[in-house]
């Protein structure tokens, strides 16, 4: 994938809540799944945070399927083809589960 612009905080926890309701999550079970409490996600969320942390933003892109260059970086080019074509991959690689955030990737097209 290619990379755009950089995002802000408030750009980068926008997109962190967008991908957490993807997965049916909430702060909370986030939390659990990174180790910090739910105030921690909230804050990222908000763009609120002043300590990006590059540890617990890669620990948060493998809970949320996803890489830090789509969680930090503007897509560019022709995102939505290539977007098709990772959720494409998702469905013939995937089990059930990750079947529906494929779906979702579609739908979002």
């Amino acid at each position: 994938m290619l990379a755009g612009k950089k995002r802000t905080r408030v750009e980068i926890g926008a997109e962190i809540k967008l991908l957490r309701k993807e997965h049916n999550m909430t702060q909370v079970s986030l939390g659990m799944k990174v180790h910090v409490d739910s105030a921690k996600i909230s804050r990222l969320e908000l763009g609120t945070d002043t300590a990006l942390d590059t540890i617990l933003l890669m620990d948060i892109c493998e809970v949320l399927h996803t890489t830090m260059e789509r969680l930090c970086y503007e897509p560019v080019g022709n995102q939505r083809e290539i977007m098709a074509e990772e959720a494409y991959m998702i469905i013939m690689n995937a089990e059930n589960s990750d079947i529906g955030t494929a779906m979702k990737m579609l739908r979002a097209l």
